[in-house]
This record gives C-alpha cells, structure tokens and sequence, in this order.
C-alpha cells in the first residue's frame, strides 16, 4: 500500500492519486482540491467511495492558465 512518510510525486508510476495526494502534488489544501472538483475544473474518477485524480488531469491543470478560477469565476 501506500506510504504516507513519503510525499506522493508525479514521477511515481501511480495512475491515480487521492484528493489528499493530489492537493500535496500540486501544493494546495485538500479544500481547493474539493473546490476544484466542485467547479468541474479537475475530473475526478471514482472507486467506489474513493474519490481519486488521474495523473494526466493533475499535469492538465498544472499546465493550465487559471485567470478565471483565481479571481473567483468564470469570464
């Protein structure tokens, strides 16, 4: 399984990672993460009850220009 003493990396060869994995990959709080999924701005897949974030769609919007979610809204 997982071990959480190691922070997760997008150089791992997981496929998919946790909310709380995503909001440490991208150096955010586990509520932006929330808000992001919310807003459908990060695609998430689910596993049962597990809510988790493909590798591709957190580089996607690592890559993205975030003008519009920044100053809270779409244009």
């Amino acid at each position: 399984m997982f071990d959480a003493s190691v922070s997760p990396s997008l150089e791992s060869n997981r496929l998919l990672f946790s909310q709380k994995e995503a909001a440490s990959i991208l150096g955010v709080s586990l509520r932006t993460i929330q808000n992001l999924v919310f807003a459908k701005e990060l695609p998430i897949r689910r596993i049962g009850r597990r809510v988790l974030v493909h590798r591709k769609d957190l580089e996607t919007f690592a890559r993205r220009d975030h003008f519009a979610f920044c100053k809270g809204g779409k244009q």
